[in-house]
């Protein structure tokens, strides 16, 4: 086995999800557990001066604390680093979005990029090396690779009506051009979410798929206006929406790329009582703009679109019934929550004890500094701690490390040392 450049990191315990916590005799002090670590793969794990006398060639990163595998937050959105404290919730996410657009509008390009490259870094001061990052306006892929962070830059499309989408489509595939993925930033095109992106954008991003798939809605809202221009990605709204020829031009199809899809699921129950029924507080907004309620909640409309699958994140789930989490379960879609901002947008959790129970598998995100108070990771897992008390601590400390690497589809995962004081509950409960 080579060992070019491997490395021994080095702490006072460590901790994995295989492992539970290792406090080596001797862990009064510093250098008690070692992991071997190259190129952000873990070769050996244990006591530090074990691997110290079989390695002694190795160079050696000393210091004190925990050493666990770095922490990956599966949801951020940096660009709105720069609305920071700016926008208050807690009556609901038609007023929250409305508030963010508002106080967004009034901030410079410049200083959106110049506030996500600092929270970027400030992320991988905390522990963080991999993140899911979404943008709609910035492209995100050189600042989380100037912060030394893997993970994908997600480029989002929002277009409630064809016309909306097809020119979002062109902005991210600009932005994708100018900020193109690397072997450790992984772009990827994905939709907003269900409510504010049309349907030949969701089924077209999400994927391979048949495109001769039926489409059985609960109402005609969403019925096939022309055939064969859904089947090449367009599912006109009506006679003369959009501009066929550019349409076609833009080729839908040229989406058809595997990898990791994020999708903001089920966050409210504005956006729910828009799927479902036409109605509440997002009505006007989208109906404004064109869009048509498909009278179905988020997670059996995307399935019905072929937009839900083992690449799928589904972000937030705060409201997904059972059926729905067993929906997603049996598609290998993975649930990333974010409790910290569910709770300032909303003031509710998302149901972990049914996706528990559903053995949907999750990972962790903080959203954005518009809805949480940092980009710690480690504060998600404390927000469900508290509230859940009975589930191990360790699972959740899972769901923030390896659990997240998975989500991402992540080719390596670095280990890193954090102060044993920035979680002090796994020394205090002694448990895996």
């Amino acid at each position: 086995m080579s060992l070019d450049r491997a490395r021994l990191l080095v702490g006072d315990a460590l901790w994995s999800p295989g492992t539970g916590l290792v406090e080596p005799q001797g862990s009064g002090g510093c250098g008690a557990a070692a992991v071997l670590d190259r190129d952000g793969n873990v070769l050996e794990l244990g006591s530090a001066r074990e691997l110290a006398e079989r390695h002694p060639e190795l160079p050696r990163d000393e210091g004190r604390g925990l050493l666990l595998p770095g922490l990956v937050d599966c949801h951020a959105h940096l660009e709105c680093a720069a609305l920071e404290g700016k926008v208050p919730g807690g009556d609901g996410l038609s007023a929250w979005v409305s508030r963010l657009l508002r106080v967004r509008a009034g901030i410079s390009r410049d200083a959106l990029t110049e506030a996500a490259r600092l929270a970027a870094k400030g992320m991988r001061e905390l522990g963080t090396v991999a993140v899911g990052d979404v943008c709609t306006l910035l492209a995100t892929a050189g600042i989380l690779a100037e912060a030394d962070l893997l993970g994908s830059s997600f480029l989002e499309v929002v277009g409630a009506n064809e016309e909306d989408s097809i020119r979002a489509l062109e902005d991210a595939r600009a932005r994708e051009a100018s900020n193109p993925g690397t072997d450790r930033v992984a772009v990827r095109l994905v939709p907003h979410s269900a409510h504010g992106t049309t349907a030949s954008a969701l089924r077209a991003l999400a994927g391979p798929s048949d495109v001769s798939a039926s489409v059985d809605m609960a109402d005609e809202a969403i019925a096939l206006e022309n055939p064969g221009l859904y089947a090449a990605g367009l599912a006109l709204a009506g006679e003369g929406a959009v501009d066929v020829e550019a349409g076609l031009a833009t080729g839908w199809g040229a989406c058809d790329v595997p990898g990791v899809r994020s999708i903001h699921v089920d966050e409210h129950a504005d956006e729910r009582e828009w799927m479902t029924s036409g109605t509440g507080p997002f009505a006007a907004f989208l109906s404004g703009k064109g869009a048509t309620s498909p009278r179905l909640s988020s997670v059996p409309y995307l399935d019905s679109l072929g937009a839900l699958g083992s690449e799928t994140l589904l972000v937030h789930m705060v409201l997904a019934s059972p059926d729905e989490l067993e929906l997603a379960r049996s598609r290998g879609a993975t649930a990333v929550l974010c409790p910290r901002s569910n709770l300032h947008i909303g003031g509710r959790l998302p149901d972990l004890r049914a996706i528990r129970a559903a053995g949907v598998p999750y990972a962790l995100g903080t959203d954005s500094l518009a809805s949480t108070p940092d980009h710690d990771l480690l504060g998600e897992v404390r927000a469900l701690a508290k509230a859940f008390p009975e589930i191990p601590l360790g699972e959740l400390l899972a769901a923030a490390t390896t659990g997240g690497a998975a989500a991402l589809g992540l080719r390596s995962h670095p280990w890193v040392r954090i102060a044993k004081e920035r979680i002090p509950e796994l020394f205090e409960r002694r448990a895996p």
